[in-house]
């Protein structure tokens, strides 16, 4: 994992934060929620965030997404608020082929809606280009990882986030 290569560092995927700020509710209930209120939940999402990097020795590397796809209509919609704009200070997609992301789900234990290969590839054109919309709105480098083995990622992130994409 690429928090225990960087010293002081922590990894903490979003959507837990989520989960913890929505329980009980599930994230399907999340997904039925008025707009409004699934903006106050993810504001809050932020501020447990900040407390938790106030806390942390090193960097806090966060997981999550530009953007999701409504389990209800399937329309891909971005998820990156102005709070998270206001949070991070540096960018990765990580990115792979659909074949490559149905392997990865394969082998994940939860329980996913089945996208097809073109579904994926749509959220995956989709993700990249809301990322990098994200990066000029945040006037920052946007690294895009396209290498499957995790050591190859593991070892450009680790460049990346050492130099702030400077060459």
């Amino acid at each position: 994992m690429l928090a225990a290569r960087r010293a002081g560092a922590q990894h903490l995927p979003g959507s837990s934060v989520l989960r913890s700020v929505i329980a009980p509710a599930t994230t399907e209930d999340f997904d039925r929620w008025p707009p409004e209120r699934r903006d106050r939940a993810r504001a809050e999402a932020i501020v447990r965030l900040r407390r938790h990097r106030d806390s942390c020795p090193g960097e806090l590397l966060v997981d999550g997404h530009f953007s999701l796809r409504e389990r209800g209509t399937g329309r891909l919609h971005r998820v990156f608020t102005p709070e998270d704009i206001e949070f991070y200070d540096a960018l990765v997609l990580i990115d792979a082929s659909a074949a490559q992301v149905l392997a990865w789900r394969a082998s994940d234990p939860r329980t996913r809606p089945v996208e097809s290969s073109a579904e994926i590839d749509e959220h995956r054109h989709f993700e990249r280009a809301q990322g990098v919309a994200i990066a000029a709105e945040m006037s920052i480098t946007l690294l895009i990882v396209e290498d499957i083995a995790l050591e190859d990622r593991v070892s450009k992130i680790n460049h990346f986030l050492t130099t702030r994409g400077q060459p």
